[in-house]
């Protein structure tokens, strides 16, 4: 790449990183610790600490930063822990109450604490298995994916914490779309958990999991292709059906709501796979838009877990509404999937789930442009702004569609 499109790159990314944070250029400047006249060099090669200074603007990785400007883990800066107890009793009642409540940070804390404290590799792992987590609850999943992989190298590991770094793994490439990956752990999970008690309730937490993973991961490969593989679709409707009754039973026999919710999510799933495979496509979109009105109020459904299933399902009736023989009806069903489905995103801070949206929008408004349906320009404010660039930050896949949108939104050039 010559030195002019470097520094057309990094300029685009100034600008942006400006706009979402709805600074001036002088207050940009002083952030990066740069003169305003002086932050573009004539090489358009930055130096490290104005690359760290930008990444934190946008919140994207640094050599994801690096790849934008040249054309190719993030270093934490949070080291606070003050907050995290060190007695085993309350660190257990810390993790526990914190991942019930979503605060990600203090459970990548607890973990950061567990795995410097640790004596031996399990300790490590388990440390691992946290701090993992809590970056897959934030959306990094590329840094999830490698903590959870350092954890698999630690020596001593028990068969309960290798299977939660490699559900980790498994969770972290399938969010990633290395959908082989995602299938190929799973599905080792499941020849390892065949030769288990059964009644373990870890490793009917595992069996649950691993083929939720295994039937959503076949479900995207085989419902990306025009014409899908009969065969696929059958075996993602099984892995989603066996999941969906395990997480059900699972919920009846230790009322953990999340159960519920991840039960729901499996039985959406399976529904799209059938709906494809029966060719029901029309009756199934119908099914998924009445289905709002159960989320009308998203204060009305109190329990996180049960809210983002019906957050899945917009997605799911989504990818049948750009099924649909009627291409106008189709595109209509998608403005209200999507729409109530960037909402519950939002309420939920969840980042897998504003990749799907953004997505899915993006090939709606594509596609009533081909059926001259009308609609709306991208409008963008500092927030959306935000929002899309950590959506591309975190997901190198979509980084092709956010640029599209930022080009459509007038952000920068087409």
């Amino acid at each position: 790449m010559q030195a002019a499109d470097r520094r057309q790159r990094l300029q685009a990314l100034l600008k942006l990183g400006r706009m979402m944070r709805g600074w001036t250029r002088l207050e940009l400047s002083n952030e990066l610790g740069r003169d305003p006249t002086k932050l573009v060099p004539a090489s358009g090669n930055p130096k490290l600490d104005l690359v760290e200074a930008l990444a934190r603007v946008l919140s994207w990785p640094v050599e994801e930063v690096v790849y934008a400007i040249r054309g190719g883990d993030e270093e934490d800066p949070h080291d606070d822990l003050e907050r995290v107890p060190f007695e085993p009793e309350a660190m257990s009642i810390f993790i526990a109450d914190a991942r019930r409540h979503r605060r990600w940070e203090d459970l990548r804390a607890a973990g950061t604490v567990l795995h410097r404290q640790a004596d031996d590799g399990e300790q490590r792992g388990l440390g691992d298995h946290l701090v993992a987590n809590a970056w897959a609850g934030m959306g990094c999943f590329a840094v999830a994916l490698s903590v959870s992989q350092r954890g698999l190298g630690e020596r001593g590991l028990s068969f309960a914490t290798r299977t939660l770094l490699a559900l980790d793994s498994a969770v972290s490439h399938f969010a990633l779309w290395n959908l082989v990956e995602a299938k190929a752990i799973a599905t080792e999970l499941l020849e390892q958990l065949d030769r288990r008690d059964r009644s373990d309730r870890l490793c009917r937490v595992a069996t649950a999991a691993a083929h939720s993973i295994r039937g959503h991961a076949r479900r995207r490969e085989a419902l990306a292709e025009a014409v899908p593989d009969a065969a696929m679709v059958n075996a993602a409707s099984d892995d989603l059906a066996t999941a969906e009754r395990e997480y059900r039973w699972l919920n009846d026999d230790f009322g953990d709501v999340g159960d519920l919710g991840r039960s729901q999510v499996c039985r959406g799933g399976r529904l799209e796979c059938e709906a494809v495979e029966r060719g029901s496509v029309e009756r199934a979109i119908e099914a998924f838009v009445e289905g709002l009105g159960e989320v009308v109020d998203l204060d009305s459904i109190g329990e996180v877990d049960l809210l983002e299933s019906h957050g899945w399902w917009c997605v799911f009736g989504s990818n049948l509404a750009l099924r649909s023989q009627d291409e106008v009806r189709g595109v209509r069903a998608m403005a209200i999937l999507t729409n109530k489905c960037f909402e519950i995103a939002d309420r939920l801070d969840h980042w897998a789930m504003r990749e799907r949206s953004f997505t899915l929008e993006h090939f709606r408004r594509q596609r009533a442009w081909e059926t001259e349906e009308r609609f709306d320009d991208w409008v963008l404010d500092a927030e959306d702004l935000r929002v899309l660039m950590g959506t591309m930050g975190r997901f190198p896949r979509f980084r092709p569609v956010g640029w599209r949108i930022l080009a459509s939104a007038g952000f920068v050039d087409a």
